[in-house]
C-alpha cells in the first residue's frame, strides 16, 4: 500500500470515527482527577455544585472554606461557558448559585475572594430590566442567575442561594 493510499485510509477511518468522539470537551466531564468532595473537573477547575446546602453568601463562603475550597471564581469566558454547560448537563439548572464575587471593598469595585478584580460587562454580567448588571446599590454579592441564562448578577448577600465551590 503506497503512502497516499495509507493516508486516504487513515482519513476515511477518522471521518467515520468522528461520531464516536465525545461531543463535549474533556474538561466538561466528571473525572477522577479532583480530590473529594470536589468531583467535577470543569474548565480546568475542580468544583462542587451543592444542591442541598443553601444559605447567605457569607454562610456559603464559610461552607466552601470548610471543604477546603472557596466560592467559584469566573475570570475567563471559557470557565463561565464550561460551568454553565456543566450545570445544564448534570441536572443543576433551576437554581441560582453564589459565586465568589462581592463589592464590599473600599473601592466599590467587585473582587474575587483571592483579591483580584472581577471583569465587568459582557460576556460575564447579564442584564436586568434593560440595564447592565451589576445594578442595585443594595446588592453586593455575585451570583449566577438562572433567569438570565446563568450570567452573573449582583444580589443581596443575606438571601439564601446554593453555592458553587472550587478547590483552592
Amino acid at each position: 500500500m503506497g503512502n497516499n493510499s495509507a493516508l486516504a485510509l487513515l482519513l476515511l477511518l477518522l471521518f467515520f470515527m468522528l461520531p464516536c468522539l465525545p461531543a463535549t470537551p474533556i474538561t466538561d466531564r466528571v473525572t477522577g482527577e479532583c480530590a473529594p468532595p470536589f468531583t467535577a473537573a470543569v474548565g480546568g477547575k475542580c468544583i462542587l455544585v451543592s444542591s442541598t446546602s443553601k444559605g447567605s453568601w457569607y454562610v456559603m463562603k464559610d461552607f466552601c472554606e470548610t471543604l477546603g475550597g472557596r466560592l467559584l471564581t469566573i475570570n475567563t469566558e471559557n470557565i463561565h461557558y464550561y460551568v454553565v454547560k456543566y450545570l445544564e448537563n448534570n441536572g443543576y439548572t433551576g437554581r441560582d448559585y453564589w459565586i465568589g464575587a462581592n463589592n464590599e471593598h473600599a473601592d466599590g469595585q467587585y473582587h474575587w475572594l483571592d483579591g483580584s478584580k472581577v471583569k465587568m460587562g459582557t460576556p460575564f454580567w447579564g442584564a436586568m430590566n434593560g440595564h447592565q448588571e451589576p445594578g442595585v446599590a443594595t446588592e453586593h454579592c455575585g451570583m449566577l442567575f438562572k433567569g438570565d441564562f446563568y450570567f452573573m448578577h449582583d444580589y443581596r448577600c443575606n438571601e439564601e442561594l446554593y453555592p458553587i465551590c472550587e478547590a483552592k
